[in-house]
């Protein structure tokens, strides 16, 4: 998912797109017309573009949300790249993927969002990680330690913002 190719529009706005972008993909998962059509011309919305492109990966094993959490974020501005297991966010990185953040599910079907970080910091030191999760906050801190963490289900602007703080983050240091 590029942010480049995405048109901007006043945040509340572009929040009502995803919404309505939502139920389409929805719908059509189930197999089911949503009762509407996206008109042709219409391409998904971002909102205040950053000044330089940051990339997020995300790997999450359920796919609805995998998609509709990268396209909430490309609308963001920021270049989204998806992974659906550890070892499919593995090849990406060996690959040369160099993301400004993972967004990861603390459970994974072939290993768990902890050892992937531990992975993946051995090639990427400075990696910055933010996991979520449906299980408890105790529960996940035995396999995430102090890494970041947001509980799911969660809502996409305070997802927004916590991206936001994680990248702002590394323009200090």
């Amino acid at each position: 998912m590029s942010a480049a190719n995405y048109l901007s529009l006043p945040p509340s706005d572009a929040l009502r797109w995803f919404k309505v972008l939502a139920v389409f993909r929805f719908a059509a998962a189930q197999g089911q017309h949503p009762g509407f059509d996206l008109p042709p011309d219409r391409l998904p919305l971002h909102v205040d573009p950053p000044d330089e492109p940051r990339t997020i990966l995300i790997v999450d094993d359920q796919p609805l949300l995998r998609e509709a959490v990268g396209e909430y974020l490309a609308m963001q501005g920021y270049e989204v790249k998806l992974a659906d297991s550890g070892c499919e966010a593995m090849q990406l990185i060996e690959d040369g993927l160099l993301p400004d953040l993972v967004l990861c599910d603390v459970m994974l079907p072939d290993i768990d969002g902890g050892s992937l970080v531990r992975e993946a910091r051995l090639m990427l030191p400075d990696l910055k990680m933010l996991f979520i999760s449906g299980y408890p906050p105790e529960t996940v801190a035995a396999r995430i330690g102090d890494e970041e963490f947001l509980q799911k289900p969660f809502r996409l602007d305070v997802l927004a913002r916590r991206v936001r703080s994680l990248m702002s983050r590394d323009c200090m240091q």
